[in-house]
């Protein structure tokens, strides 16, 4: 298996590049297969429909080798996952992270580390910030349909 990476130009400049490679569960998770690991799009560059294209394009490369189902993952924190719907991508589920404690000196600490009297009023005290790290919204898309289709 290899990677699939396309790009769009303008001007004879790169300024839009999507890639799928294959994950075989080695990064999150256990899900294997061809995931959407980049789109960039250049700086102060806009390019309508850029991302569609691309991800047509990528599609019937990987139709052509047999690939039936994409995915891809999105911070579930920042990302509300509107560029994967526009892509055709449906929601997965979510491959939530793990609490936190932010130290006064900014050193991060796994919640379970800490003692178990580390209630959020003892962390308080301390000085110490209890936070949630998101953790990964999963995307997946059926390809096997000319245009990508979900049913």
């Amino acid at each position: 298996a290899s990677a699939v990476t396309l790009g769009l130009t303008y001007k004879d400049e790169l300024v839009t590049v999507m890639m799928y490679d294959t994950a075989n569960g080695a990064v999150r998770g256990n899900k294997k297969g061809y995931e959407l690991v980049r789109l960039a799009i250049a700086r102060n560059t806009q390019v309508h429909g850029g991302a569609s294209k691309l991800q047509k394009a990528c599609e019937e490369v990987l139709r052509e080798m047999n690939v039936t189902e994409i995915f891809s993952y999105s911070n579930a924190t920042i990302n509300n996952g509107a560029v994967y719907e526009k892509l055709g991508f449906k929601s997965g589920g979510i491959d939530e992270g793990q609490p936190f404690v932010i130290d006064r000196d900014n050193q991060i600490i796994r919640l379970v580390s800490l003692p178990p009297y580390s209630t959020d009023e003892q962390l308080a005290l301390r000085g110490r910030l209890k936070t949630h790290i998101g953790g990964n919204k999963m995307w997946v898309k059926d390809i096997t349909k000319e245009g990508g289709e979900n049913d």
